[in-house]
């Protein structure tokens, strides 16, 4: 995976995406930047779960990748529009998504698997002595 990912797509991608569907919403909206996209257009293009998609969306907006569009009826409606810092890393990401889609979505994969177990374990017992 070194080989594939460099290090600074591995860093963007454990604090930026934390799931597939997270890079999957990405690389859509990354692929038509001038179009507003709202949850019920993410759902239909990724046969996700409207829900899902809206919070995928908002996440996104709050990690620096996506605008609202200003204008009347546009309050629930993205753009891709990272900031300046995060546009090189993206545009590298979907570099490697386009190549090794499944490599990524496995890093992405482990990664969540990890977090989840480090959580659980938070909540382990530890037997006394």
């Amino acid at each position: 995976m070194a080989n594939i990912l460099s290090q600074s797509v591995q860093k963007f991608l454990l604090q930026h995406i934390q799931s597939v569907e997270d890079l999957d919403v990405l690389m859509l909206v990354r692929s038509a930047p001038k179009k507003d996209w709202n949850a019920s257009d993410v759902s239909e293009s990724l046969s996700m779960d409207p829900i899902s998609a809206s919070n995928r969306l908002m996440g996104l907006y709050l990690q620096g990748l996506l605008t609202h569009p200003v204008g009347e009826g546009k309050l629930y409606r993205y753009r891709y529009q990272p900031h300046r810092t995060l546009e090189k890393l993206a545009n590298e990401l979907a570099a490697c998504y386009d190549r090794y889609r499944t490599e990524v979505c496995d890093y992405v994969s482990q990664n969540q698997r990890g977090q989840m177990l480090a959580f659980a374990g938070a909540f382990r017992l530890s037997k006394e002595k």
